[in-house]
């Protein structure tokens, strides 16, 4: 059985880790995360694994709290409104 991949966009995941959609991507470029693919619609924006992204922001201080076994199947839209957002 595949490992389940939670992908989303920049926006997606700024939201959810309190940074900016500008930051997701620059982490990219600099290779700290990697483009899973597109979204199909206008501008096709690019998917990022939220796991990867977890980790870097965990990395630089974006993420307080740790991460419990209930957090890792939650979806980064959850994620945003367990925060109240």
């Amino acid at each position: 059985m595949g490992q389940h991949v939670t992908l989303a966009s920049a926006e997606a995941l700024a939201f959810a880790f309190k940074v900016k959609p500008a930051t997701i991507r620059k982490w990219a470029q600099r290779g700290h995360i990697t483009r899973q693919g597109t979204m199909p619609g206008r501008g096709h924006p690019a998917l990022y694994d939220a796991d990867a992204v977890e980790i870097v922001a965990r990395k630089f201080g974006h993420v307080d709290k740790p991460r419990d076994d209930r957090h890792s199947e939650m979806t980064c839209h959850q994620r945003a409104q367990k925060q109240g957002r």
